[in-house]
């Protein structure tokens, strides 16, 4: 019917969270395995000490998801002044199809940038994977991003992101 998933990061999800061979993992842009297990994510990553701000892919800076303000300047200051994020699940490849939106800006695996967000269809449907974090664990401060001119910069990027996932429901349902 052409719904949205959304994945999102934390201490009990991805390869931690019980996903590995479930219909949510076929769905997802990225590969997931036990092998990302706590005891391996959380030693290096799941700390404030190695907090982050995701850069964007190659191409992605024009993705529906990542546009905040207009003119494309403003929309790069807004993402290079975003809050840090205190952590992030480790993912594998990108899969088929898939797009990466956000990357980790130094840290990389055997395939290259560490994905902190990626994209994707899945049937009549789309699929966002977001590596890191919503809530105080390891977006407090993300939460918290605004902008004098934008506003708030963390709804409008869940707006969006809500947005591109049920753009093709909602266009199916007007005409």
């Amino acid at each position: 019917q052409g719904g949205g998933l959304v994945m999102i990061g934390g201490i009990d999800s991805y390869g931690d969270g019980g996903y590995v061979g479930t219909e949510i993992e076929k769905m997802l842009p990225v590969e997931i395995s036990e092998e990302y297990k706590k005891d391996v994510f959380l030693l290096a990553k799941g700390t404030v000490e190695n907090s982050f701000r995701p850069i964007f892919a190659k191409g992605a800076e024009s993705h529906p998801i990542v546009h905040l303000a207009e003119p494309k300047e403003d929309n790069k200051r807004l993402w290079e002044n975003m809050p840090l994020l205190g952590g992030y699940n480790y993912v594998g490849r990108l899969k088929p199809g898939a797009t990466v939106v956000l990357e980790h800006p130094v840290d990389v695996s055997a395939f290259g940038p560490r994905i902190i967000m990626a994209v994707q269809n899945f049937g009549a449907g789309k699929v966002l994977a977001f590596t890191s974090d919503v809530t105080p664990n390891w977006g407090e401060l993300f939460q918290n991003w605004r902008d004098d001119k934008e506003g708030w910069l963390y709804s409008k990027l869940w707006r969006n992101a809500l947005k591109w996932l049920t753009d093709q429901r909602l266009h199916k349902r007007l005409f």
